[in-house]
This record gives structure tokens, C-alpha cells and sequence, in this order.
């Protein structure tokens, strides 16, 4: 089946809230508001409430506009998309993900010349950018022009919150980019709040430190696409890049740094460029606010040396409160993560994400079930996955069962699960956002085998089908017509 994609040109946060202020998605707020908890306080409440986009225009002693809440409910995140829903999308991206997540040997194999989807519209050099309009070196380079600040009680020090984080394989060349705050330490210092899983973290590993500091770059507000592609199950070595241009059928138009031998987005609002020496000492910037909505405990963070801070003549500055990202995203995460996990298990059928966002959350399986023992050795792979591997609940139903529906899930688990039996543990990878550990938790909801159950397992009531299709065909007869049920 042909893959269908989306096609619009966003190329920046500028663009794209133009966009909104048309369709009345936005709400500018002209009255002073200051950084200092003020203004998170102000967006976290169209947060919760699904509301409008923000464009806060003055904000105290800084000279950029500040955007939040720019994704905030699926009308919007279907507007990034350019999609009419969000299912929509899904689908497309999942039929995607069903070619490339072979091997990449395999997949060139399979189509043999043909062209692989990837390689479509790959990013395109070129010479100047938008990002570029004004450009800061040496002593002109000041954190103190980023309207940051702390956003919630606890935190200790300011921090970008929105930025994407640029950096290159050491084994390919190849660009990657990942999401992190970014603590401000002073004028010429951003602190680096990897994810150990993130690719940047493991490109600074790998880094030959005989090539001196390993360049890095901070880029805020491009195209709302490449935001909401490094948030979803692409796993370890998505190009995020050629994604993009594949989904909006339009090459990424990408420009040299000023200062580091990297590549960013032309178009986008701000570029931060520096470098990271992997040998020097890393510092912990105290307590920040996490992307799972609770605070992060101090950690030692990797720092980055400012060389450069380049923008457009009037930027807009993205901020990110990490309370509560879209669940809209969950439908596209799921698209994804049932893709990779046929993969490897071609009993899965469904799959949801339940009561969170992301593959940490609560994830519902439902699969095809042939053997005693099945459940668990279908945890383990999946676990196995790259893009499961953070995951710390994974309930696994019988393909009756229909994973988005609560009731369901819920009755499986009340019903069909003994406690002392059904449920299993694991000792996964440290992640160092969840604060109730690593252990994960396996739950076999499914109708038991014999073997797996010390009696038979009881039939569930349903009519039988000659009933079932004698009564289908007296419904007009009974005056039942107009019912749906």
C-alpha cells in the first residue's frame, strides 16, 4: 500500500503562529508579565485547560516575544501535522514504520533500486538562513538575552526548556537530535540534562577527544513537525531530518553554524552554538523541573561552552512547562510502537497507551494467543526494544479485547488476572526521570492455557451463532430497527 503523506511548508515557530492567530488559536498578551513563575503560572492554566496558544509580547526585561502552549490540544498538533486528524496521520506514519523497521539492509534489499522512502528529500544545504539574521561572538555573547527564568517553586536555576539539540555521529557523521533542558549556569554556560538514552549523550561518549570539545547546537522554534517527531517511539537511530522532509514532502533547508562544524535548520528562531568537552568535569545545576511532570533530582550534567547565539531580527522564544504533554501524541506513539513490535512478535494485534503519555506509561497489548507461556516470553521481547525499553507496565490482553476501551482493560485485569500467578517482574535500564525505580511490571490479563492455569478456564457467555444470525434476521420483524444495540 502506497504511503500518503501530509504536505505543508512550516518551516518556523513564526510561521506556524501566524497560522493560528488566523484560524483564532492564538491569544496575545500584551500586559507586562514577568518570567519569574508568572508567566508559567499564566500558561500552565491553558495548559490544564486545553486553551488558546500563548504569545506573551512583554515580558519583563527581556527583548523577545515568548510563545507557550503552542501544541496544547489535537486541533493544533492536526494543524502541525497537516492532517485532518490525528488517526489520520497515525496511520500514514505506522505504514511508514512497517518498511523502515527492518534492517536497513534488508529494507534496500526488498526494494532493490527503488528508491528508499527516506532517501527522498534529504536536507539541503544552503548558503544563508533566517536563524542567521543577527548574529552574537565573542563578548557579545550573553545567556541574559534568553527570556528563561524558573518556572515552578523548587527550581534552583533557570533553564531552556524547548530546546532541540543538535550533534553528530561519531561513527557516521551523520547528524542527530535530541530534546533536554538546558540549565543556564552564567553568561557563557547552559548545563545539559541528557536522558542517558538520548543520542546525544552517547555521541558525547563515543567522541574522540583528540578532535578537541565535541561541537554542539541548541535550535528553538522550527517547524512544530520536528518537535513533535522527537517526542514520539522512533527509536536510537531515527533521522529525525529526512523525516521531516519525507512528511512534508520538502527537503529540510539546513545552514553551516557560525562557529561549529554542525548544520541547523535555517529557518528557525534561535541557534545556540558551543562546544562539550567530554573530559571536563560535569556539574550538577540543582533541582529542575522533569518531562514526567515531577522535579528532577540533582544530577551531574555535561556543560556547554557558548561560542555563538544567532537568531532572527524578531524572534518568537518557545518555553516548554513539562506538566503535561499532549495526549493527542499517544495515538501516534501507538501507531509506531505497534509497528516495531510485530517485528519481532507477530502475535500483537493492538496496542494502547493508557492513563500517561508515551511508552512509560501503562501499555496494553492484545495478541493472538497459541501457547502456555506466550505472555511472558512476549514481555521480554518487547522490553527488548529500543523504543520499549523505559517502558515499566505492559499488560497483555487477549485480541478480543479491545485495548482502548477502559472498561475492557479494567475488567480483564479485575477478572481474568490472579494476582499471585499472573503478575511478573523485571529489573529494567535506570531511567532517570522515574522516581519509583526500575523495577517493571509484567500482567498476563489473558484467558489461561492448560498449563498456566490449575483448572479449566470458564467459557465466556455469549449466544450461539445460529441464535445470534436467527435473531439478526427477525430485528425489523421485533420493531428494534432504530436501535443501535
Amino acid at each position: 500500500m502506497p504511503v500518503t503523506m501530509p504536505s505543508m511548508s512550516i518551516a518556523s515557530l513564526s510561521e506556524f503562529l501566524e497560522l493560528l492567530a488566523a484560524e483564532g488559536q492564538l491569544e496575545r498578551i500584551a500586559p507586562q508579565v514577568s518570567p519569574e513563575f508568572e508567566l508559567a503560572e499564566i500558561a500552565d492554566r491553558a495548559v490544564q485547560a486545553e486553551g488558546p496558544a500563548l504569545l506573551f509580547e512583554n515580558v519583563t526585561g527581556k527583548p523577545w516575544v515568548v510563545a507557550a502552549n503552542v501544541l496544547g490540544n489535537q486541533a493544533r498538533l492536526c494543524k502541525a501535522l497537516d492532517t485532518d486528524s490525528i488517526e489520520a496521520f497515525a496511520d500514514a506514519i505506522g505504514q511508514l514504520a512497517e518498511v523502515t523497521a527492518q534492517k536497513h539492509w534488508l529494507t534496500r534489499l526488498k526494494t532493490g533500486a527503488q528508491e528508499a522512502p527516506l532517501d527522498r528529500f534529504p536536507p539541503k544545504t544552503v548558503r544563508v538562513g533566517a536563524c542567521q539574521q543577527v548574529v552574537c561572538l565573542g563578548t557579545d555573547v550573553d545567556l541574559a538575552c534568553l527570556p528563561v527564568a524558573c518556572s515552578w517553586p523548587e527550581e534552583t536555576v533557570a533553564s531552556v526548556t524547548a530546546g532541540l539539540l543538535v550533534t553528530s555521529s561519531h561513527t557516521t557523521g551523520e547528524p542527530n537530535i535530541s530534546k533536554a533542558p538546558l540549565a543556564v549556569l552564567d553568561a557563557k554556560r547552559l548545563a545539559v540534562v541528557w536522558d542517558s538514552y538520548q543520542p546525544g549523550l552517547r555521541d558525547l561518549t563515543a567522541y574522540d577527544t583528540a578532535r578537541g570539545p565535541m561541537p554542539v547546537a541548541v535550535v528553538l522554534g522550527g517547524d512544530p513537525l520536528l518537535d513533535i517527531l522527537t517526542e514520539l517511539p522512533l527509536g536510537q537511530r531515527a533521522d529525525h531530518l529526512r523525516l521531516a522532509g519525507l512528511l512534508r514532502e520538502q527537503a529540510v533547508e539546513m545552514v553551516a553554524c557560525r562557529t561549529q562544524t554542525l548544520e541547523v535548520p535555517a529557518a528557525v528562531e534561535v541557534v545556540i552554538e558551543g562546544t562539550i568537552d567530554p573530559s571536563a568535569d560535569r556539574v550538577s545545576p540543582g533541582r529542575l523541573a522533569g518531562p514526567n511532570g515531577y522535579y528532577l533530582d540533582p544530577q551531574d550534567c555535561p556543560v556547554l561552552e557558548v561560542s555563538a547565539i544567532s537568531h532572527r531580527s524578531q524572534p518568537a522564544f518557545p518555553v516548554n512547562l513539562f506538566r503535561r504533554p499532549p495526549t493527542a501524541l499517544n495515538r501516534l506513539c501507538e501507531r509506531l510502537l505497534l509497528a516495531v513490535a510485530q517485528t519481532v512478535a507477530a502475535e500483537v494485534v493492538d496496542l494502547a497507551i493508557v492513563g500517561g503519555t508515551g511508552s512509560r506509561s501503562l501499555v496494553v497489548v492484545s495478541i493472538q494467543k497459541t501457547l502456555a507461556g506466550q505472555v511472558r516470553r512476549l514481555a521480554g521481547a518487547l522490553w527488548g526494544l529500543p523504543e520499549l525499553g523505559l517502558n515499566r507496565t505492559l499488560m497483555v490482553v487477549d485480541e478480543t479485547v479491545d485495548v482502548r476501551d477502559r472498561e475492557q482493560v479494567l475488567g480483564r485485569l479485575t477478572s481474568d488476572v490472579r494476582f499471585d500467578r499472573d503478575l511478573f517482574f523485571q529489573d529494567g535500564p535506570a531511567d532517570p526521570i522515574a522516581h519509583a525505580g526500575s523495577l517493571r511490571l509484567g500482567i498476563d490479563a489473558t484467558a489461561k492455557l492448560p498449563g498456566e492455569s490449575s483448572g479449566d478456564w470458564p467459557n465466556k457467555l455469549a449466544a450461539d451463532e445460529s441464535t445470534h444470525q436467527a435473531v439478526d434476521a427477525r430485528w425489523e420483524e421485533l420493531g428494534l430497527g432504530s436501535w443501535g444495540f
